[in-house]
């Protein structure tokens, strides 16, 4: 996790978005101003516009123009952190959702980075 990010996560309401595509780098832009901690779950750290796969294919374009980073896209939304992770379940009576390496908690009275170790 983004440690200096994770500091200024407050005890707002959080909202895990799983995976960096298109719809959830969309849900992640639409709520900056929602009042609301996001912590954004993928397995790859970067996003890449498939469309135009076929021209990198054809080396009409070079990899970079087509791929970036997913901190890189939300690094001045102050309300993200993006957390570098495979999700494997949820949990809804105890508001976890279950990554490989660890569990996002999910509340509002978290003032600790919200995550906690898989045992």
């Amino acid at each position: 996790m983004n440690s200096n990010k994770s500091k200024q996560l407050k005890s707002t309401p959080k909202v895990v978005i799983i995976g960096s595509g298109f719809a959830g780098l969309a849900a992640t832009k639409r709520l900056v101003t929602a009042g609301v901690d996001i912590i954004l779950i993928d397995k790859s750290n970067h996003h890449v516009f498939q469309p135009l796969l076929y021209q990198v294919a054809t080396a009409a374009l070079s990899p970079a123009q087509i791929a970036q980073p997913t901190r890189t896209i939300v690094k001045n939304q102050k309300n993200c952190i993006v957390e570098l992770n495979e999700v494997v379940g949820i949990n809804t009576e105890k508001k976890l959702v279950i990554c490989k390496t660890c569990s996002v908690v999910i509340t509002s009275s978290n003032r600790q980075p919200p995550m906690a170790n898989n045992s």
